[in-house]
């Protein structure tokens, strides 16, 4: 199976990661339950984590975890990244992974209080886990993600 991206493709969407970066195999889903049970369709994806950007893309951004304040946190039940499609609750004590399910305990030196009414972070532009759907982590040597 082989998947061709045009080159003339530029992803502009920061709250999604390219195609460059994960493709499905498959883009159209029984929106039922019981339909999907019963298709048996198969679900994949093409994860490519070091494409490059295209042109005319920005380069991904890059967080470090060394930096002063940095706090990129990552999901206690299944260790997924951070990512836009996490949602805040309490006020932003907590946050929910879409994947799992799990809800996750904020540590007190990354709280940041959500908008009004709001499942987002005051700070979500600002935070390029919080905003983009590709980033890259940088961890200096000794650290784990």
């Amino acid at each position: 199976l082989f998947l061709y991206l045009s080159p003339l493709h530029v992803t502009l969407s920061p709250g999604s990661a390219s195609p460059r970066f994960i493709r499905c195999t498959s883009y159209s889903f029984p929106s039922e339950g019981g339909a999907a049970q019963r298709c048996h369709l198969p679900l994949g994806a093409i994860i490519t984590p070091l494409a490059q950007p295209g042109a005319g893309e920005r380069p991904l951004v890059q967080v470090s975890r060394s930096e002063e304040g940095a706090c990129v946190l990552c999901c206690g039940g299944c260790a997924a990244q951070m990512c836009p499609s996490f949602t805040w609750q309490d006020c932003g004590q907590r946050f929910h992974c879409p994947f799992c399910g799990h809800v996750t305990e904020v540590p007190w030196q990354c709280y940041q209080p959500t908008a009004r009414g709001r499942t987002r972070r005051v700070d979500a532009e600002q935070r390029a886990e919080l905003s983009h759907g590709s980033y890259e982590i940088l961890e200096t040597q000794g650290q784990q993600a």
